[in-house]
């Protein structure tokens, strides 16, 4: 079953120089079923964090269309959205600014569900000691606040409150990038049982290939706004065929050495995203392999084996 389908998506942000706009996502397309995770990979900038807002609309896109469990959500009103956003949620980057610091964990967990207005008091505190447990926590920390947790714990509220309306997709914004090694394994199974438990989908947004590669089950990866690369995890961390994708792996240190990625550097530093050509490849003048043709052109994703898509026109298996 698929749960989400992203098609076209823009957005752009205007900047004060009038005909100035940053483009932060450049015709992306995508989809996640049931029961799936797609890990969204890329350096910082590329517009990962930007998609996931958009998705449950915390920004508005610019254009393109987002299916939400047979939805289009980018053309529903503001009630009939407000309605429908317990089907999906977010999971912050920040731990402790994603919680209210005046508000005690039972306090932070039942916001959704007294939003959603489907459940009595009583159903309410149910549901809240249910996730508790689910994120394996008890009603020791019903009073306490945010700042008495330790940052996996802060983290597991987190996760807590996003499953609390019982979504069928959870965004998560690079939850485990500020966590130290024991805590981020510890989400990270966590993250796996609870998938496994409700059957909820993931679109896992991170920077790290090693989380990302635990985690996914299939890999976008993206710069400058546009998904360069896309294909289960296993054949893209096997055989990575876009440039940008293999310099990515090859700046990645990996705990299993056989893990390691042949040398792979890209010439210079990422251009700026203000007012990006879209009529040649913005990885052009980096990339080792560029020929002329790739600065009047701009490569679109095209299949190189079963699933496998990569934007190149000099890749080839």
């Amino acid at each position: 079953m698929e749960v989400l389908r992203v098609e076209n998506l823009y957005k752009f942000f205007p900047l004060k120089k009038k005909g100035l706009r940053v483009h932060a996502i450049n015709n992306v397309s995508f989809k996640i079923d049931s029961n799936e995770t797609l890990g969204l990979v890329g350096e910082s900038g590329c517009g990962k964090t930007t998609i996931g807002r958009c998705i449950i609309r915390l920004i508005e896109p610019s254009s393109g269309e987002i299916i939400l469990l047979g939805k289009n959500v980018t053309k529903l009103k503001e009630k009939a959205f407000r309605d429908f956003r317990p089907q999906a949620t977010i999971v912050f980057q920040e731990p402790y600014d994603a919680l209210n610091p005046r508000k005690v964990v039972r306090q932070i967990i039942e916001a959704p569900l007294i939003s959603e207005n489907r459940l009595n008091k009583y159903e309410r505190l149910e549901r809240v000691k249910e996730v508790l447990e689910m994120v394996e926590l008890d009603e020791t920390y019903f009073d306490k606040y945010p700042i008495q947790l330790t940052q996996g714990e802060q983290q597991r509220i987190g996760i807590a409150r996003a499953i609390a309306t019982k979504p069928k997709l959870i965004i998560l914004d690079e939850p485990t990038s500020l966590l130290d090694i024991r805590f981020r394994a510890e989400t990270i199974l966590l993250l796996k049982r609870l998938q496994k438990e409700t059957g909820v989908s993931y679109l896992f947004i991170s920077h790290d290939l090693v989380v990302i590669a635990q985690l996914s089950h299939r890999i976008c990866v993206m710069y400058l706004g546009r998904i360069v690369e896309e294909g289960p995890t296993e054949l893209v961390f096997n055989n990575p065929l876009h440039p940008y994708t293999r310099a990515l792996f090859a700046a990645t240190l990996f705990p299993d050495p056989d893990q390691e990625k042949p040398n792979f550097q890209l010439i210079g530093e990422v251009p700026s995203p203000v007012n990006l050509p879209s009529d040649r490849c913005n990885l052009y003048q980096r990339c080792p392999m560029a020929k002329e043709h790739c600065s009047r052109e701009l490569p679109m994703l095209k299949e190189l084996e079963q699933n496998h898509k990569v934007a190149c026109f000099e890749t080839k298996l």
